[in-house]
């Protein structure tokens, strides 16, 4: 995941077991809507990531471990973005949704190089906009959802190593 509100980088417990990496102990402070905390977390470095194909390797600035990524439930399905005809000329060149994906790796405005936007579809009539990284094209906004979610997810992160 791209998040261009956050200032760090950060990988998830399973992701990081799963690569069977070594990292060092340290703290973290996370400033978030409900303020800043200090979290016992493991410094990662030497990460790298790339899109799909495994291409554009880009090397990923300190990474922390954080237990989980929250943002999985929002992943949209490529359907849904068809009622928007101003996403046309990026449908096909979308991701296929992947079966119980789950975000692994929160990539922040630390690694300018993979959030920078490449081209952009600019959004209408209060419907989604789509941005292209180096990953891949990605579609942002509300699509199915009403603007009466009970529900809303502010992941703005800063990042302070102690």
């Amino acid at each position: 995941m791209l998040e261009s509100y956050s200032t760090g980088t950060f990988i998830s417990e399973e992701l990081f077991s799963q690569l069977g990496r070594q990292g060092t102990d340290t703290q973290v402070m996370i400033r978030t809507m409900n303020g800043p905390r200090l979290h016992e977390s493991t410094l990662v470095t030497g990460l790298v990531v790339s899109d799909l194909n495994g291409g554009k390797p880009i090397e990923l600035p300190k990474t922390f471990v954080r237990d989980k990524i929250p943002g999985s439930e929002q992943i949209p399905h490529p359907k849904s973005f068809h009622k928007w005809t101003h996403l046309r000329r990026v449908i096909d060149q979308l991701t296929p949704p992947i079966q119980n994906t789950k975000a692994g790796l929160l990539v922040g405005t630390n690694c300018p190089e993979a959030v920078e936007p490449k081209d952009f579809v600019a959004s209408q009539s209060g419907g989604p906009f789509a941005v292209l990284t180096f990953a891949r094209w990605t579609v942002v906004g509300l699509l199915c959802m009403s603007n009466n979610a009970p529900e809303i997810d502010c992941n703005r992160i800063i990042v302070r190593k102690n």
